[in-house]
């Protein structure tokens, strides 16, 4: 019996991305819809064509059940009703949800909270083409797919349409009749500005202009008119095939939004103007130029000789290059999930004399985890972990501070992972100890016990002749200089993080930080922590160290260390 999955859909622009993952789905999985706020037949459609209904009828033979649940009234609405009661989560082993976003407005953190207690995996889907993606990891789902994992994969139906050279497209966000977040939006100015009726005129075709219906302006016929007032060009307020009438343009002007990579991965020249929408994936797209005649007029013409920009889009979009993105989501998908559960603990121990290491590894008899250490010596042996024998990068020790910073690059496979300098012990299961400390949050770390600032921490070093003096102060006056508001000082020992973005983007950060200046880890660690405000850091209290805690800190009742004597190897080591 196959098991079932629950599409979480919010709103038709965001879910429209993931439709046709839907067939590959179903080969595995029993698939059900559930359709709320802005999905909802109870929000009313503004617009002339119900794109709800489209997608839902195309898909439907793929879908055992579709559930109703509370839709939004008028703008600003929110919904109150538990979503669990809509639905019997027992029946699910998955929870697809179409945004990355908190939506508290519709009540989806309670709802993650539920799956949880049913042991539901929820998985989390980019809101769109965003400046600063939006990070509820453990608050609204358990991981996030965004554009260069999972790829956009409505965008692989474009791979049957045929180019038309039809019409010029311009692609709205918002309009000069209402109040806008962007500086740039579409108005007369916009239309003297970006050249279209000499670009008009020089193609000899008619324009169109894609508008977007929002539900804070029902009567959208206001919207045709403003258009229509400025510009004689047909206004699209929806359409049953977008597809086409991209496919059809001979190029586009457009804010940049996530529709606009349809064109891009087509190979039209398309115009994105800075100002007017979220830059985020298109900040290194060619075709993103100042709101000014001649830069459009350049930047087509550069296009029209170019052609696909192939590498672009085989970088931003996975799948995208060979309109895969579907198969590379499915795939993705299964793999994220396998590891998703999967919690890792991991150490280093390299060393300059391949005959001797500094402490041996702790020995543990626990079940349903795995302990994984990487060293340079073939002496190293231990009956608890798994010994990885790889090459020294730079040195012994930093060779240590790359893995420890990098789990994602030589541990990819996990959901989770927690680091342990070989001084540190566990004195529960580790397991127990991820779950306890880890709820909720992205990483979780010990607070120093002797210091709270980088200032004190650059001083010991300094003091204690623990790295070059020039290095560390060029770096602590760097760190002032760029602003940078103390946010505690950590022993980095024992540190547990999630396999998610934000934590990624914090590790090779933090290496990045380690491998051109000092490689005192933990003078680096609150500069990056500063730098990623969007993570969620859990700070333990007690201290793990051995020694008298200068601020007086309790003793950890979880963790402890053992001295590191300087251990000789052989070839019969254990």
């Amino acid at each position: 019996m196959k098991k079932r999955v629950l599409l979480l859909f919010t709103n038709h622009r965001v879910a429209e991305k993931l439709w046709p993952i839907i067939p590959e789905l179903a080969s595995d999985y029993t698939i059900d819809l559930f359709c709320i706020g802005l999905f909802s037949k109870e929000t009313p459609w503004v617009g002339d064509v119900d794109e709800r209904d489209i997608k839902i009828n195309k898909y439907r033979e793929y879908i055992d059940h579709i559930i109703y649940g509370p839709g939004l009234r008028y703008h600003g609405d929110s919904i109150k009703d538990d979503l669990a009661s809509y639905v019997d989560l027992s029946l699910y082993h998955l929870v697809i949800y179409d945004d990355n976003r908190r939506k508290s407005e519709y009540n989806i953190p309670n709802f993650y909270s539920k799956c949880k207690k049913h042991n539901i995996t929820v998985v989390g889907n980019s809101h769109g083409n965003e400046d600063r993606p939006h990070q509820e990891n453990g608050v609204a789902y358990d991981f996030a797919m965004d554009f260069q994992t999972g790829g956009i994969p409505a965008n692989d139906t474009l791979i049957s349409k045929k180019r038309g050279n039809k019409h010029i497209l311009i692609i709205a966000n918002f309009l000069g009749n209402r109040a806008s977040i962007f500086p740039v939006n579409f108005n007369k100015s916009f239309i003297d500005q970006c050249g279209i009726h000499y670009l008009q005129e020089k193609y000899n075709c008619p324009v169109k202009v894609k508008i977007k219906t929002r539900l804070d302006k029902p009567d959208y016929t206001n919207d045709i008119k403003y258009v229509n007032d400025l510009l004689d060009c047909e206004v699209i307020a929806n359409t049953d095939d977008i597809d086409q009438l991209i496919a059809d343009s001979i190029f586009v002007i457009a804010a940049p939004s996530t529709l606009c990579f349809k064109s891009i991965q087509l190979g039209i020249p398309t115009i994105l103007i800075r100002g007017a929408g979220a830059i985020g994936n298109f900040k290194d797209y060619p075709g993103l130029v100042n709101l000014n005649k001649q830069e459009v007029i350049n930047s087509l013409e550069e296009q029209f000789e170019h052609g696909r920009y192939t590498d672009y889009i085989a970088k931003t979009i996975a799948g995208g290059d060979a309109f895969s993105s579907s198969t590379v989501y499915v795939q993705e998908l299964h793999k994220r999930l396998k590891g998703h559960n999967k919690l890792v603990v991991y150490t280093a121990l390299f060393t300059d004399d391949i005959k001797q290491v500094h402490g041996l590894l702790p020995e543990y008899n626990v079940a349903g985890i795995e302990f994984i250490c990487f060293t340079n010596t073939p002496y190293l042996k231990s009956n608890t972990w798994d010994i990885r024998v790889v090459d020294l990068e730079g040195g012994a020790r930093k060779t240590a501070r790359k893995y420890k910073t990098l789990p994602h690059k030589y541990l990819p496979d996990y959901g989770a992972w927690i680091w342990m300098d070989n001084s540190c012990i566990f004195k529960y299961h580790p397991r127990d100890l991820f779950d306890y400390y880890m709820n909720g949050y992205d990483m979780c770390v010990h607070e120093h016990c002797d210091r709270t600032s980088i200032i004190d921490e650059a001083r010991i070093i300094l003091e204690y002749k623990l790295d070059d003096p020039d290095i560390v102060n060029l770096q602590l006056t760097r760190y002032l200089n760029n602003g940078y508001q103390e946010t505690g000082l950590y022993e980095t020992g024992i540190l547990m993080r999630r396999n998610t973005n934000k934590i990624i983007n914090f590790n090779k950060m933090w290496w990045n930080e380690i491998k051109n200046n000092s490689i005192r880890d933990q003078l680096s660690f609150p500069y990056i922590l500063w730098q990623c405000p969007e993570i969620s850091l859990y700070k333990i209290k007690e201290t793990f160290v051995a020694h008298h805690s200068e601020l007086n800190k309790k003793q950890s009742e979880h963790f402890e260390t053992v001295p590191k004597n300087i251990i000789k190897l052989n070839e019969n080591n254990l």
